[in-house]
């Protein structure tokens, strides 16, 4: 095999896994840390956003992002799940013509 086909392979390889593992952004902008629960349909996990931060989240689908008090949302790959006010709300994105390979 030539070594531009193996290049070739390994570039649609990496954008094939790329389009998978897209990532739900969870953008604290409370003013204090926040710990949130988040459930898929085979994990759980509970992590810590600092103020002023984010973090991103791999969904393989859909999850759900909880906390005490703040509330819950359902979020998909390319949501951003926002900390805001004492509240989770959730922010719809488009998906990124980065991630759109055939």
């Amino acid at each position: 095999m030539s070594k531009w086909m193996s290049w070739a392979i390994a570039g649609l390889m990496t954008l094939s896994t790329a389009s998978v593992a897209l990532a739900v952004q969870v953008d604290n902008r409370d003013d204090r840390m926040h710990t949130i629960h988040i459930r898929s349909v085979d994990r759980e996990r509970t992590i810590d956003v600092d103020v002023d931060s984010f973090t991103e989240v791999i969904c393989a689908n859909q999850c759900v992002f909880s906390a005490p008090g703040l509330g819950e949302v359902r979020a998909t790959r390319t949501d951003r799940v926002i900390v805001e006010g004492g509240k989770l709300r959730l922010e719809r994105r488009a998906q990124r013509a980065a991630y759109r390979a055939y």
